[in-house]
């Protein structure tokens, strides 16, 4: 027994029900054959017979218009955030030559480690130099006249380039570590960048070259401030490391200590 053949007005009421699940209840609009529903309608126009069926033919067709719109504003979302579906990357990339996705991986390779070897002819090269190098005694004399005289330096000078460190720099540190707790005596800590911020670039670099020196006799902790270029000092009472410590290098620079301190140059 053959399936009763579907009446036109039914499949228009399908294209209607379908259509609106889209606009109600945002399924994908793709999911709907725009083109093939308008074909669909097109030829079976003829057999609506009422006027309710051509009512419910002209419904249908301003519902496909909002389906063809939701596909223009799903398409503009997922290219606002550079979403791209999965299956067309790979249908694209089955379409293109191999030498092509070759050649764009070459353009676009960045890598972050390397390996440099010295060539056999190279390394032999380096030591037949050596070989043929004068002793450097014989060198130095080019420079010397044959004899480096001997000299010494003031102790002041030793001082000034901090090869000797006196009285004075401990008076320093323990001043230091004075305003270190005087800063800290609301909240417990302070930010590294508040406290070493003098009013001149050279005293900015003074503080934190102290601070590190309090730092490194363990009269003070520093802790890294998570998502921030900043760091919490804490003073604390001297304690003995008992493993190994570690170096933090932190680099100030003048247009950073402007940036932070709105300061001035004092030269």
């Amino acid at each position: 027994m053959s399936k009763r053949k579907r009446r036109p007005i039914e499949k228009v009421r399908r294209i209607i029900h379908t259509c609106r699940m889209v606009e109600e209840r945002g399924l994908n609009p793709f999911n709907v054959e725009v083109r093939e529903e308008l074909k669909m309608l097109d030829g079976q126009l003829d057999d609506l017979k009422s006027y309710e069926e051509l009512c419910l033919d002209v419904e249908a067709v301003n519902m496909l218009t909002k389906v063809v719109k939701a596909q223009k504003d799903w398409l503009s979302e997922e290219a606002s955030v550079f979403y791209t579906d999965p299956a067309f990357i790979e249908y694209k990339l089955r379409k293109i030559p191999t030498k092509a996705i070759v050649d764009a991986f070459m353009m676009a390779w960045k890598p972050i480690a390397c390996v440099e070897e010295i060539s056999k002819e190279k390394l032999v090269e380096a030591i037949d130099y050596w070989n043929r190098l004068k002793p450097l005694k014989s060198r130095w004399s080019k420079f010397t006249g044959g004899h480096k005289p001997g000299g010494y330096i003031e102790l002041e000078e030793l001082k000034r380039q901090g090869l000797i460190i006196d009285e004075t720099f401990y008076k320093d540190l323990e001043r230091a570590l004075d305003e270190l707790r005087e800063a800290c005596k609301t909240r417990g800590s302070v930010s590294y960048w508040s406290f070493i911020s003098g009013k001149s670039f050279e005293e900015t670099v003074r503080r934190a070259y102290m601070l590190s020196f309090l730092l490194t006799y363990g009269y003070a902790e520093l802790k890294k401030i998570p998502l921030r270029e900043d760091y919490i000092v804490t003073p604390r009472e001297r304690v003995e490391a008992k493993t190994p410590s570690e170096s933090l290098p932190i680099s100030i620079d003048y247009e950073r200590w402007r940036k932070l301190s709105g300061g001035e140059s004092s030269d």
